[in-house]
């Protein structure tokens, strides 16, 4: 059952079959077959509070870029941004720090990056930052901020539902990480960039 469904996720965009309807097959072949029960199903209590903290929060990045007001959202910020007469780079800390804090209102880093990652990348170039840089800063980033909540990405669930770490711990050695990544960045990454060529 695993590997058909693993097959028919790597095999979606050709052959036209959405994610959640392999999901829910699998789900019921596994039912029907008797290998898992309803009952089973019903007190898992930490999967459909995932489900549930995921798909609103999924639903609601998606209803806001269908809305239009990640565009709107991205114009106003541009725009605050060159009133206040920031130079290159202090606005490229802003946005960069504006796009991995939003995080924390992601359950998903696919939603996060969906929904926001085309308007920070043009707010970026916008306010001067090279193209590619700007596109580089927003794809490390994106992956860098999967550890700053217990609800950040589909991994950082599956971990804290462990019970390793409290939630209030979660959040204090996110925001550590956050520090330290971004330290290391703009040191290393900068100097590296630089030699490069890149900015």
């Amino acid at each position: 059952v695993m590997l058909g469904m693993v097959v028919l996720w790597a095999s979606s965009s050709l052959i036209h079959v959405k994610p959640a309807i392999t999901a829910f097959c699998g789900l019921g072949i596994l039912l029907l077959t008797g290998v898992i029960t309803w009952e089973d199903c019903a007190k898992n209590q930490q999967a459909w509070s995932t489900f549930v903290s995921f798909a609103t929060l999924v639903g609601l990045a998606e209803m806001l870029k269908i809305l239009g007001i990640v565009e709107w959202l991205s114009s106003v910020v541009t725009s605050k941004i060159r009133a206040a007469g920031l130079a290159q780079v202090p606005a490229f800390l802003v946005i960069i720090t504006s796009y991995w804090l939003i995080h924390y209102l992601f359950a998903s880093q696919v939603a996060h990056v969906s929904a926001l990652f085309q308007p920070f990348l043009v707010m970026l170039v916008e306010t001067g930052t090279p193209k590619i840089a700007a596109l580089f800063a927003l794809a490390f980033v994106s992956n860098l901020f999967a550890t700053l909540t217990p609800y950040a990405s589909a991994q950082s669930a599956v971990l804290f539902a462990g019970h390793y770490i409290t939630p209030v711990e979660w959040y204090k050695a996110g925001f550590v990480f956050m520090l330290a990544y971004y330290i290391e960045w703009l040191v290393v990454g900068a100097a590296w960039w630089r030699l490069i060529g890149l900015v």
